[in-house]
């Protein structure tokens, strides 16, 4: 999985207005990586002979295609960009063989529709804004490059883009300020990137090592999707020369990556238990099932109710957990309640 910043605006927009070459896959150009899931969307029906390994590739397949779905039913407007980025995001961590499955191959011709319905939305609403709210677009497509710290020399591809773009603009767009003001940070981007095609392959990996550390998520916003991304980073420093470690700002970005790896194990344990809780809940007697005065069914329900009280608050506070807990106090109500045959 290769790490993009969020540029499908930039490069999809272009060859929409410049014919660039349509077979072309740009759908690694959507990758957000402030796309935040929540740790309680997990599929926890997976068989337990599973590996670790396994129920994560499953639960990725399926969280892609719910995904997908959830916006295939929608009626798509400019505020789904997020959402789009996002499952492309998920879509680009998926393995070869997991995107060879047909119903990934299916979903992944859905979301290509919806975000062509997307472009040309964006298109017509670009089309139809006044020289200066055209300037404040040209802006945030500059921006959305990221900083300096966080360029790659893949980016120059998106920069030459964006340089289309702005040579398209009238005259009385170019002189605006706020257009003015972004194609001076284009062209600062552009000059660090020609810097990093000049440099050599050993600085450059230490570059490269940096930027990737600089696009991670911030330890707030770190989610368990988030693992794959966390372990990449991790082999590109392990793939460092010695002498490139001893470098003080690839010492700076390691003390970063080391915080979120730390996080990363956190959240997985508070998954972990979450998940048990939940499944011990779901695992009693239904409600149909209970009967009065069962010793049996009284100890696992007692058992349950103690696992509850161990969770930490943060994991009692998981979505997955309050609703399992709600189903738990459901059944030790009607237990308890339950009359004489």
């Amino acid at each position: 999985m290769k790490i993009k910043k969020n540029i499908g605006l930039i490069s999809l927009l272009v060859m929409s207005l410049f014919g660039c070459n349509k077979e072309e896959d740009s759908s690694s150009d959507f990758i957000n990586t402030s796309n935040n899931s929540s740790i309680t969307n997990l599929n926890t029906s997976s068989s337990s002979s599973n590996t670790a390994d396994d129920v994560i590739n499953n639960m990725e397949v399926e969280i892609f295609i719910e995904k997908v779905e959830l916006l295939y039913n929608e009626e798509l407007t400019l505020d789904h960009k997020s959402q789009i980025d996002g499952t492309y995001f998920i879509y680009n961590s998926l393995t070869e063989d997991m995107k060879k499955l047909p119903e990934v191959i299916e979903a992944k011709g859905k979301l290509d529709s919806i975000k062509e319905e997307f472009l040309e939305l964006y298109v017509a609403y670009l089309s139809s804004r006044e020289a200066e709210e055209t300037g404040y677009a040209f802006k945030e497509l500059v921006e959305s490059l990221g900083s300096v710290e966080s360029l790659m020399r893949e980016d120059k591809k998106d920069i030459d883009k964006l340089y289309k773009l702005y040579n398209n603009f009238s005259d009385a767009t170019k002189q605006l300020s706020i257009v003015i003001e972004a194609k001076a940070q284009l062209d600062e981007l552009n000059a660090h990137v020609n810097e990093l095609i000049n440099m050599s392959d050993e600085e450059y990996e230490i570059i490269l090592f940096i930027s990737m550390v600089n696009k991670l998520p911030s330890s707030d916003e770190l989610t368990v999707y988030d693992l794959e991304i966390v372990q990449e980073v991790l082999d590109k420093y392990n793939s460092l020369p010695d002498a490139s470690k001893e470098n003080e700002k690839v010492i700076n970005a390691k003390t970063k990556l080391d915080e979120l790896n730390l996080k990363m194990e956190h959240l997985l344990v508070v998954k972990e238990h979450a998940d048990a809780f939940v499944n011990a809940v779901y695992s009693l007697p239904t409600f149909s099932e209970l009967e009065w005065q069962n010793v049996e069914q009284n100890k696992s329900i007692t058992n349950v109710e103690k696992m509850y009280d161990n969770l930490t608050e943060e994991e009692k506070q998981v979505s997955s957990v309050k609703t399992a807990y709600k189903e738990l106090q459901a059944i030790r109500n009607t237990y308890d309640n339950l009359k004489e045959p």
